[in-house]
Parts: C-alpha cells; sequence; structure tokens
C-alpha cells in the first residue's frame, strides 16, 4: 500500500512586508501567532513537505514557522521555491541575512530561473501550488500575485486556507 504524501504550499502577500518583516508591534505577533496556529493544524492534519515561496516578509515568517515545528515535528520537511537567483540582492541586509539563515536550513531548494523576467513571480507560484495538496496564504485578496495565486489554486481544484493579514481571520477557499 503506498502512503501519499501531503504537501503544503506556504504564500504571502510581499505589500505586507512594510508592516510585518520588522516583526516589530503587537499585531506583527498576533499574525505570527495566527500563522504558527494554522501551521501546525496542517501537520496535525498529516502534511509533511511545506514548500515556500522565501519573498521578504511573510514567506520568511512561514519558513521561520515550519522551522519552528519541526522541533516538535521532525519528520516534516521545508522546501525553498526561488523565482530567480539574487532575488535578495536588493533587500536590507538583515532582510537577506535572515533570508540566507533560512535557506541554509532547507531540505531543499527549487530554483526556477537565474534572471529576474516579467511573470518569474506568477510562475514560482504556480509551482507552488502544482506541487501541493494546499495553499495555506496570507493575503487579503485584493490584488496581485497572491490574488492570483489563490485563484490558481481553486481552478486546480486545490483547497486554500487564506489568513487576512488585517483582521487575522482566516477562510477556508475550495
Amino acid at each position: 500500500m503506498t502512503v501519499v504524501q501531503k504537501n503544503c504550499a506556504l504564500l504571502g502577500d510581499p505589500f505586507f512586508l512594510l508592516l510585518f518583516d520588522s516583526d516589530r508591534g503587537e499585531r506583527a505577533r498576533t499574525l505570527r501567532d495566527v500563522m504558527f496556529h494554522e501551521t501546525e493544524k496542517t501537520v496535525q492534519l498529516g502534511y509533511r513537505r511545506f514548500l515556500c515561496g522565501f519573498t521578504a516578509g511573510v514567506d520568511l515568517i512561514f519558513a521561520e514557522t515550519v522551522l519552528e515545528l519541526r522541533r516538535k515535528y521532525p519528520e516534516i520537511t521545508l522546501e525553498s521555491v526561488l523565482a530567480y537567483e539574487n532575488e535578495a540582492a536588493s533587500w536590507e541586509e538583515c532582510t537577506r541575512e535572515r533570508y540566507y539563515r533560512l535557506l541554509g536550513y532547507c531540505d531543499r531548494e527549487h530554483l526556477l530561473q537565474t534572471r529576474f523576467t516579467t511573470g518569474c513571480l506568477a510562475r514560482r507560484n504556480r509551482y507552488l501550488i502544482d506541487h501541493a495538496n494546499m495553499l495555506l496564504a496570507v493575503s487579503d485578496g485584493l490584488l496581485g500575485n497572491p490574488l492570483q495565486a489563490i485563484h490558481y489554486a481553486a481552478v486546480s481544484g486545490k483547497s486554500t486556507l487564506c489568513i487576512s493579514p488585517s483582521t487575522l481571520l482566516t477562510q477556508k477557499i475550495g
């Protein structure tokens, strides 16, 4: 009998980088707590492989969350899915150092292309969803790549759990 591995894609809205990447304030801590709780629930549902887009902000918080959960659940894995090489080159030094430190703890790294091109972030999001059974996202679902990713997950038949950074409520889609 073959056991099917359950994979979860993790995706955050880069807009919230301004609000949450600095990890300051009660709202950022509360969002982190909600992300931790929802990620742990996916582990308890049998998800073992976590794929993360590794953009600054919410994605890095998701990566830290999985690594923290790995202490309690050593069987879970974290894989980075990088849209292009040197994506972090223009980031602030502290965020870039955090990015490279977290990459060092990944079980696997997927580099999708060497240079930035129009649409490469959307391609990364499609890769995340195509290789997952569900999507766990932080987004208000208003604009941009996260909204497109949530829509793509829905039409691909993947369930999505979306955490609103404004209200901190979760919504199941699909």
